[in-house]
């Protein structure tokens, strides 16, 4: 890409101010301790060319240094940082009074110390790095100091006597001249090369901006790829399981046909048998009666568990209703029985007659299966010699219209550290290969889809609870 053509970048007005203020802020500070500890030692210079002076001076240039001093904590203090274009100006002009102070004092106009002012104007343009308009205004009011001690300092009289052929008073003219040229001259400078750097910063300070920007948006970019990575790889696994899920269908449709075909034979023999009943002797009817009772509920209860089974394994989960909840526990208890009596554990229900919840079917089966299938995995880890027996119990209510569903174990709990990561996809804290990690977090996001939540409670060593809160009814329309 030709960056000739680049449009140049976005700058923050509010962000380059407090840019430019923190930095004039940091090197006024410089400022101040390099001015405390370099006005003293021109003490030297004032001993060795202006002896007669030179106690004057050193007060002096020790006032400046403490003034300057005191002005260093105001600079760390709210209203130091709020003023702090009126204390950059004190740092500046508080030395270049004093050596304005030293030019009235010694030789007026042809003072050699007006180089001192030359020295604090690059100081402004070189250590304290203004902007051009502050740069100005300290030239100015440097320049009319300078004025100000070469006026009141005053000029020779002609006919005073010279060393050289000028009289003194041109001589003055000339060096008074001169010294104005060289400071102009010097504010010239500074000004321009405090609007080149005030410049530089300001580029500087945008393409930081646009680069903290490009960060951000990077970042926001990677998150949301890896969220979608995320939701594919659970989509995959969804799909394979749903896939697995199929072919077990495929599998047990054959058997179950059979399985239904068998029991219904039973149950047409039976029915057979009954009407065979006037040949029982009295005496055993009662009994007849008995055993063929018992047949017909054990072919009937059967007969429930393949249908059951049926719609275990040919889903449809784009259909959506009122679901009886008794009906949906005794279902994944059902699914689950294997698992939570060979672990010894009771299961204790109090669910509501008539009560039900919103969603669908086949979906729901599934949700409670994971959590019950869950506790039973915590209960696993606790020991079933003597104390509190292996418990899930699950109860009911309804509040406000809506389906309330609790889950708890007397296990293991959970660590308090990682209860909120649970519902993550991918956490697990099984071992590798007994868990994908997906079981809570796909419980979620079923829940949700149907309008409900699911919140959990735990206390280490004592228990674990999942509530579910459901619509009874569809809670959008869309549903």
């Amino acid at each position: 890409m030709d960056t000739e053509h680049q449009p140049p970048p976005v700058l923050d007005q509010a962000a380059q101010a407090e840019y430019e203020r923190q930095i004039m802020i940091n090197h006024l500070r410089v400022g101040c301790y390099l001015v405390i500890v370099l006005m003293p030692f021109g003490v030297v210079l004032d001993y060795v060319y202006f002896h007669r002076f030179h106690t004057l001076f050193f007060v002096l240039r020790l006032a400046c240094s403490l003034l300057l001093a005191g002005i260093l904590p105001v600079l760390r203090m709210p209203f130091g940082e709020r003023h702090h274009v009126a204390m950059g100006q004190l740092v500046a002009l508080l030395p270049a009074f004093c050596i304005c102070c030293m030019i009235y004092v010694e030789d007026g106009p042809s003072s050699p110390y007006y180089a001192g002012l030359n020295l604090i104007l690059l100081a402004v343009a070189f250590v304290l790095r203004w902007s051009a308009s502050v740069s100005l205004l300290t030239l100015v009011l440097t320049v009319f100091m300078y004025l100000g001690a070469c006026l009141l300092h005053g000029f020779p009289k002609e006919g005073a006597p010279s060393t050289s052929t000028d009289s003194p008073r041109k001589e003055a003219f000339k060096d008074f001249g001169n010294n104005l040229y060289f400071l102009a001259l010097t504010g010239v400078i500074v000004v321009t090369g405090s609007r080149i750097h005030h410049k530089l910063r300001v580029r500087e300070n945008a393409l930081s901006q646009q680069l903290a920007r490009s960060k951000q948006a990077l970042e926001l970019s990677n998150r949301q790829l890896e969220g979608t990575i995320e939701k594919l790889r659970t989509t995959q696994l969804l799909l394979v399981q749903s896939e697995k899920r199929r072919s077990m269908g495929v599998l047990a449709s054959g058997i179950i046909h059979d399985i239904g075909n068998t029991l219904n034979h039973a149950r047409t023999n039976v029915f057979a048998l009954r009407k065979k009943m006037s040949v029982i002797p009295p005496q055993h009817m009662a009994a007849f009666d008995h055993i063929s009772g018992d047949i017909e509920s054990g072919i009937k209860q059967a007969m429930s568990t393949v249908q059951k089974v049926r719609i275990y394994t040919h889903p449809d989960t784009e259909i959506q209703d009122r679901i009886d909840l008794k009906d949906l526990v005794d279902s994944a208890l059902l699914f689950t029985n294997s698992r939570w009596r060979e672990n010894q554990v009771r299961i204790e229900t109090q669910i509501q007659e008539g009560q039900c919840v919103w969603g669908n079917k086949q979906n729901l089966i599934d949700v409670m299966v994971n959590l019950i299938l869950n506790s039973v995995d915590a209960l696993s880890h606790k020991s079933a010699d003597g104390g509190e027996p292996r418990t899930i119990r699950i109860d009911s209510s309804m509040q406000k219209g809506r389906s309330l569903v609790r889950i708890r174990d007397n296990g293991i709990g959970i660590d308090p550290a990682i209860i909120d990561k649970i519902f993550d996809p991918y956490f697990t804290t099984k071992d590798v290969g007994e868990g994908t990690g997906l079981g809570l977090s796909t419980c979620k996001s079923t829940v949700e889809q149907y309008g409900g939540t699911i919140t959990v409670r735990s206390e280490p060593g004592q228990f674990c609870e999942f509530n579910l809160d459901f619509p009874v009814m569809a809670s959008d329309p869309t549903n």
